[in-house]
């Protein structure tokens, strides 16, 4: 079952008739077949030219099959911008850098269904959609750190922060050397009490007292007014440790 306007995957378990590309798993665009590669299940009639052999089950090193009995498999869909896709099935790319001609656009995701007389059985789990992934991002830049055993990863390129309102954030704007900068939208203090910038003197100087006000000395309210981080005044070694304080949890960095 595909859609006549739009993209699809199939996986047809049944040979109806010699019209029928099945059993197979397929790629058709606006109703058409495009590629398709043969699953062992029963195949009474010829197939066309076109439709990829029955690739082999690594798990068991027999020819694959559609049906998994109890248990799931593996599968993963990838259509990247130039339209190619690939389709993988129980760990193995059955379907490689497929030309669909498919052009980016919006649309909708979308899973459908259908027997004749007989009847099947088709289960989903752990289903993950991911949309513009950057591919181009390389290998992670936290790679061989302990955050490569978190579960943010997608695909090996592209870090999902889980927590929305710690993830870091990147702002240009022009500002005055000592002027707070404004929190930007959504984070914390973009419209409401935010913490104030503590300096560990002890630490180093590379500050400016007239734009640092301790927040323990002057009080929050007042050192809100200053500058979070205002390093613009060269009078002692180059270091300085910061960090937030105030009447919320600190602000995560």
């Amino acid at each position: 079952m595909a859609p006549s306007n739009g993209l699809a995957v199939t996986f047809d378990t049944y040979d109806n008739s010699t019209s029928d590309v099945a059993p197979t798993i397929s790629i058709k665009f606006n109703g058409t077949t495009i590629a398709a590669v043969l699953m062992a299940e029963s195949n009474p009639n010829a197939d066309p030219a076109y439709v990829l052999p029955v690739p082999t089950d690594p798990a068991s090193g027999s020819p694959m099959t559609l049906f998994t009995g109890d248990k799931f498999v593996s599968v993963q869909i990838e259509l990247r911008n130039d339209g190619r896709m690939d389709v993988s099935y129980k760990n193995v790319k059955v379907l490689a850098n497929v030309a669909t001609g498919y052009t980016p656009r919006s649309g909708q995701f979308g899973f459908a269904a259908r027997t004749g007389g007989s009847y099947a059985a088709h289960w989903i789990d752990d289903l993950s959609i991911v949309v513009n992934r950057d591919t181009a991002a390389g290998v992670p830049d936290f790679a061989s750190s302990v955050a490569t055993n978190l579960n943010s990863w997608i695909a090996n390129t592209t870090f999902r922060w889980p927590d929305t309102a710690g993830r870091p954030r990147v702002v240009n704007a022009i500002s005055v050397v000592g002027q707070r900068i404004a929190a930007p939208g959504g984070e914390l203090g973009a419209s409401a009490d935010y913490l104030a910038g503590h300096i560990n003197v002890s630490a180093g100087l590379l500050f400016n007292p007239q734009a640092y006000l301790d927040p323990f000395v002057g009080g929050f309210t007042l050192a809100n007014a200053g500058a979070i981080i205002p390093v613009n005044d060269v009078r002692a070694p180059i270091r300085s440790k910061c960090g937030g304080s105030g009447p919320t949890p600190p602000v995560r960095a």
